[in-house]
């Protein structure tokens, strides 16, 4: 069991695992790594782990264009991976990245655990890596 307790931690699981290789296009990967990058692990209860960037933003982050990034969004919905509420009119989506079933589809175990400060450098990881 992998347990993620720092943005830098699931950003560096998404880039490891989102590959072809576990059934990831480049498209889904790149958005998952600009959610990771945005995911507020600070904030507690429904709002633990979730992002609101913009579209534009998100286009920005992963070097889209719109057509691609709400293509990818119903994709990532679809397999589970990608928590998706769209906002009201002005109001920004909410996201964040499902790290059980990403764990499910790349054959790994993972879970939000408790967030704490980086205090052991830039992977902050407790328990190594499976490879």
């Amino acid at each position: 069991m992998i347990t993620v307790t720092t943005q830098t931690r699931l950003m560096n699981l998404v880039a490891r695992y989102a590959t072809a290789e576990h059934g990831f296009s480049i498209y889904e990967r790149s958005f998952l790594i600009a959610v990771a990058g945005r995911a507020n692990h600070t904030h507690t209860g429904n709002d633990a782990w979730r992002c609101w960037p913009s579209i534009e933003q998100l286009c920005r982050d992963s070097c889209m264009g719109k057509t691609k990034i709400h293509e990818t969004i119903s994709l990532l919905a679809g397999k589970q991976v990608l928590e998706y509420e769209q906002g009201k009119k002005g109001v920004s989506n909410k996201y964040k990245v499902n790290v059980e079933a990403f764990g499910k589809i790349v054959g790994q175990q993972f879970r939000y655990g408790k967030v704490s400060c980086p205090s052991k450098g830039i992977d902050d990881f407790d328990e190594p890596l499976p490879f």
